[in-house]
């Protein structure tokens, strides 16, 4: 029996996990970073995975999906809704991602890469002055990008990821490996600030599409 859980540590799964029963059997768990967790018991059993939901609530993925791209589909499946983003620092990864899963189409309408702000301006929308006074990596331009994404798509919420991959391009204030994520969904529009310090560009680029893709499914659940 498998279960995924997002938002966790192995080591942290672990420690949880100290408080079931012996009798279920061994376990073994395989983590990718940023927090998500591949828990994998040797048997199956319908208590077993009962109790593991209520370890985890609100955490696990859909028993039988360990992909979060494919459960953030499922979700806004259950939802009727439709996705779409914009990207800058990842490129069309986060796309990339969503459309690797067959049948995408009927949830995600699209992902306008804008790189430069000329784009982030002309294609999204996102106002010169913040650009200029608050910067593309920034909560504001973020938001901008997101909610530009949403009315560009028509889409029922858009997600929009900027910052700064490296290994150039970093300050004091913004070093390399900052990326705001903003989100404009049904329930209002947030921005947030995730650090991924001392990572190569490849890393920064793939743990972004990992945030990405859970903030997309919890939206969907309600988180």
């Amino acid at each position: 029996m498998v279960r995924t859980v997002l938002g966790w540590t192995a080591s942290t799964v672990l420690r949880r996990l100290a408080s079931l029963p012996s009798d279920w059997g061994a376990v073994s768990l395989v983590e990718t970073p940023p927090q998500r967790v591949c828990i994998a018991f040797e048997r199956e059993d319908e208590s077993l995975d009962a109790a593991i939901v209520r370890l985890f609530p609100g955490d696990c993925l859909p028993r039988g999906i360990s992909d979060p791209a494919e459960a953030v589909l499922t979700a806004f499946r259950e939802r009727s809704w439709t996705a779409a983003c914009a990207e800058s620092c990842t490129g069309g990864l986060l796309g990339g991602a969503l459309t690797s899963i067959s049948g995408s189409s009927d949830v995600f309408l699209g992902s306008a890469v804008c790189y430069a702000d000329s784009a982030k301006e002309r294609l999204l929308g996102v106002p010169r002055e913040i650009l200029s006074r608050r910067g593309a990596v920034s909560s504001e331009t973020a938001l901008a990008m997101a909610e530009g994404s949403r009315r560009l798509y028509g889409a029922s919420v858009a997600l929009a990821v900027t910052g700064i991959a490296g290994p150039e391009g970093g300050s004091s204030d913004k070093p390399v490996g900052t990326v705001w994520f903003g989100l404009s969904s049904p329930g209002g529009s947030r921005a947030f600030l995730r650090l991924f310090a001392g990572l190569d560009r490849e890393r920064v680029r793939s743990f972004t599409v990992a945030v990405a893709l859970e903030a997309l499914w919890r939206v969907a659940k309600g988180g």
